[in-house]
């Protein structure tokens, strides 16, 4: 950074010194003049020639005192600018704490003073500036809500994490650029726009497809100061409340269409038993067989829906040991065996000679492998083969059951562990397709992880990956 100023300063000085330099030779001669004259006029003849002497001993000594002074004065202030304008270059450069040097005379003494004070002054103002920037930067990137700033060119200053998080953008990537290249939505571009010609708050909801059908409340707030069209974008994600509400109305019209079957059918039937069909013993004994089957089938629903609420609210209660997973596997293999050979489909068990425990609750580990082995006997045909197996794994084990079933559709694969979710819900099915979901969350609870793959027409596998209990390396 230049300062002319400074350096004019220290010129003007110089020059001002110098003159009062040359002030002081004139008044020497002067005096040295007055001097002469008066010695003319007393004995002219005989000190002619030692007043002429005197006179130039004198001017010389005047001229070089003159000189000195002027010499001494000079590099003293040129010492004091060159101290202030050093001083002012480290101001500059961000020295915050750089100070000037105090000098020998009075005034460069105030002006070093001065400048300190000035200099201390800029310190403390650039450190609370610093400070509540800060905070401020603090507080944007904490905010769940995203916060963009557009100036009123129509670029983005400011966006923070927030932001960056519901636009899919990364760490600066939005700075510097046009909002409308940026935020490819008409909805939200037609509020900055209103906000910004208007001069007066603006708030819409709208539905980003962009991004993955996205629900966004938004809110742009003018921020016109001198004539700018600086424009506040707040934006507000619904995504998540919408996908719960969502789920409420799936989850009752899911409820509702379960019941209405049962509840349809008991009711015929006792409107049949009293029109008459009662006093037909075997048809009467058909029809209570008929009604306790499906009152059996909704409280089997109602069952489920309470132990997937238990699982979801973290209320299930699971009973934690180091469990060997090997009887278990055997006592599922042999409950299944009739079933098999009744299918004639091949249940292999492949299990490793040795297994570590996992830290889990018994009865709901059973809960998990019977669905699953449940699920491949129902969507397997004759003479297809079912594997479950087992193997350890970077501390953890992995259970899987395959199958050579009819498989699951790649359109269907992600929401096989939702509530009541069918894959063909044109055929008639005794589940609920609630099963897999209660898996998930009793698998979940014990700090594992499912997940599913398929081939339309080749099969399924299920991976059901637990955590290691901590006592096997003791065990080793």
């Amino acid at each position: 950074m230049k300062f002319p100023h400074l350096r004019r300063s220290r010129r003007s000085l110089q020059w001002r010194v110098t003159l009062a330099g040359a002030a002081l030779v004139v008044l020497t001669l002067g005096a040295a003049g007055a001097y002469f004259v008066a010695g003319v006029g007393r004995d002219a003849a005989a000190g002619v020639g030692r007043d002429l002497v005197a006179l130039g001993v004198i001017g010389a000594a005047g001229v070089a005192l003159a000189a000195l002074a002027g010499y001494a004065a000079a590099a003293g202030a040129a010492r004091s600018l060159g101290a202030l304008t050093e001083a002012a270059h480290q101001l500059a450069a961000g020295q915050l704490d750089y100070r000037v040097q105090a000098q020998d005379s009075r005034e460069t003494q105030e002006l070093a003073q001065a400048f300190n004070r000035m200099a201390a002054s800029v310190r403390d103002v650039v450190r609370d500036l610093s400070l509540e920037r800060g905070k401020l930067t603090a507080v944007l990137n904490t905010m769940a809500d995203g916060v963009v700033v557009i100036d009123g060119a129509g670029r983005i200053v400011l966006v923070n994490h927030a932001a960056e998080q519901i636009l899919n953008l990364t760490g600066g990537e939005a700075l510097g650029r046009r909002c409308s290249e940026v935020i490819r939505d008409y909805s939200v571009q037609h509020l900055v726009t209103r906000c910004a010609s208007e001069g007066a708050v603006q708030h819409g909801e709208v539905e980003m497809a962009q991004w993955g059908a996205k629900y966004l409340s938004v809110i742009t707030t003018p921020l016109a100061e001198h004539g700018d069209s600086s424009v506040l974008l707040t934006m507000h994600d619904l995504t998540r409340i919408r996908q719960v509400e969502t789920t409420r109305r799936e989850f009752v019209s899911n409820v509702s269409h379960e019941l209405r079957g049962p509840l349809a059918a008991v009711k015929g039937l006792v409107e049949s038993l009293e029109s008459g069909a009662l006093k037909d013993k075997k048809r009467a004994k058909d029809f209570l067989r008929r009604i306790n089957s499906d009152v059996d089938r909704m409280a089997a629903m109602v069952d489920e829906l309470m132990e997937l609420s238990r699982l979801e609210s973290e209320q299930a209660g699971l009973e934690l040991t180091p469990l060997d997973l090997r009887p278990l596997v055997a006592e599922l293999q042999e409950a299944h065996r009739q079933q098999a050979e009744k299918k004639k489909i091949a249940l292999d068990v492949t299990l490793p000679e040795r297994l570590p425990r996992v830290r889990g609750d018994e009865e709901k580990l059973r809960q998990v492998l019977s669905n699953l082995l449940h699920n491949a006997f129902k969507f397997t045909s004759k003479r297809g083969h079912i594997l479950l197996s087992a193997h350890a794994e970077n501390g953890s084990v992995r259970l899987r059951v395959r199958d050579t079933g009819m498989g699951i559709p790649r359109k269907h694969l992600p929401h096989v562990f939702e509530r009541f979710y069918k894959v063909d819900r044109s055929r008639h099915s005794e589940g609920f397709g609630l099963g897999l979901a209660i898996v998930k969350h009793v698998v979940q609870a014990h700090g594992g992880a499912i997940d599913a793959e398929s081939v339309e027409g080749q099969g399924t596998t299920f991976t059901v990956t637990l955590p290691a209990a901590a006592d096997n390396a003791r065990e080793s």
